[in-house]
């Protein structure tokens, strides 16, 4: 397929999301163009029609839409569903909401230009609205052993999640109280995670977000999950108890248990095992009580503020993800791609790049031109 057979498919499949957007027929869409017959519309919409510099112009009137939309090939518009992690009262939700857009947008740019195929094949969870909570629990276990992910899972998921399951990680600087968000496409599913939180959070957040995009078939989030809130929807319990289990497997608990000494302090041995888990410590004391190993005479024992690991970050994870900078990086070379028009994509400035290949390993590219 040559460049212009390409750009006729952009242009048409974008006439027809517009068009069924705006909840217009094939025909009445042909009548206010002038055409007179639906074939000249599903001609269009399927590339076999070229669409002239006046037509688009005139279905920029008629649907509402703006020229971007249909000519900017790094313009996801059809696809990309968002959930997002955040508190209630972020005010910057909009903007992060269309920076994360941005950076879908660039993924599924740069692996085109790199001639990459789609992966057909996506998992996804049995669950719906009727699963319970402890079963959501023994999913996460299940799914840590099925990746292979060890005794301490949090050490592999990142890796794991793009190798097994094709679903690429990136690390952005995030508004405080926003801690990520997940985006489900035919072709491209992809984690958000706010580096500047600690890593405890950033682990839970992952496995939580795995959860929304392993079961969003069946099971989708909404667009927008507060942390904070007297009511949680039973989708997000869910993916709670699922990160749960997967970031504390049965099997390492249990392990733990039996290798710990009457003689240790519980709120110790409690912190010092969270820590080594890389989970916080109130989330590995209520995974101890809902495996029924912490009983009521321990329980009192322990000392919940004692748990709290610190939430400062000594070192952030690097921008975005090593695929996904090493890709750009290609396209840059091979002139595919201006650096103005990656930059903007990734919210840097031109000059920012060197240092973001630098992190990499990368040499700067010899920038070339859309």
């Amino acid at each position: 397929m040559n460049e212009k057979e390409k750009f006729n498919l952009l242009v048409g499949s974008r006439v027809k999301l517009a068009r069924e957007r705006a909840g217009i027929s094939q025909g009445e869409l042909a009548i206010k163009m002038g055409f007179g017959k639906h074939q000249f519309i599903s001609n269009i919409e399927t590339g076999i029609r070229a669409v002239s510099a006046d037509e688009i112009f005139t279905l920029i009137e008629i649907l509402g839409v703006s020229m971007d939309f249909f000519t900017d090939p790094y313009l996801v518009v059809d696809e990309a569903v968002l959930s997002f992690r955040a508190r209630s009262d972020v005010s910057e939700l909009a903007a992060f909401e269309k920076r994360v857009g941005n950076l879908v947008s660039a993924a599924v740019r740069f692996s085109d230009l790199a001639g990459e195929e789609v992966n057909p094949l996506k998992q996804q969870l049995s669950v719906d609205s009727s699963t319970a909570i402890s079963f959501a629990t023994g999913l996460g276990t299940q799914v840590a052993r099925k990746l292979n992910l060890g005794a301490i899972p949090a050490q592999n998921l990142e890796a794991c999640l793009e190798k097994e399951l094709g679903i690429l990680v990136f690390y952005v600087d995030a508004p405080e109280g926003i801690s990520g968000s997940a985006c489900h496409m035919p072709r491209l599913d992809l984690i958000v995670i706010n580096r500047s939180e600690a890593d405890f959070r950033r682990n839970y957040d992952l496995a939580h977000e795995l959860f929304h995009v392993l079961t969003w078939a069946k099971l989708p989030p909404r667009r927008h999950d507060w942390i904070e809130g007297k009511t949680k929807p039973k989708v997000e319990k869910l993916a709670d108890a699922f990160a749960s289990g997967l970031l504390m497997p049965t099997k390492s608990i249990q392990a733990r248990w039996s290798a710990r000494k009457e003689s240790e302090d519980l709120n110790a041995w409690l912190f010092s095992n969270a820590s080594e888990m890389k989970v916080s410590g109130q989330a590995f004391y209520w995974r101890l009580v809902s495996a029924g190993l912490l009983t009521a005479k321990l329980r009192a024992q322990v000392d919940e503020s004692k748990l709290s690991r610190p939430s400062d970050v000594s070192e952030k994870p690097r921008l975005f993800c090593e695929s996904f900078v090493r890709r750009m990086h290609t396209v840059l070379e091979q002139g595919k791609v201006s650096a103005r028009k990656a930059a903007a994509l990734i919210d840097l400035d031109v000059s920012e790049l060197d240092s973001l290949f630098a992190s990499y390993g990368l040499e700067s590219p010899l920038l070339g031109t859309d």
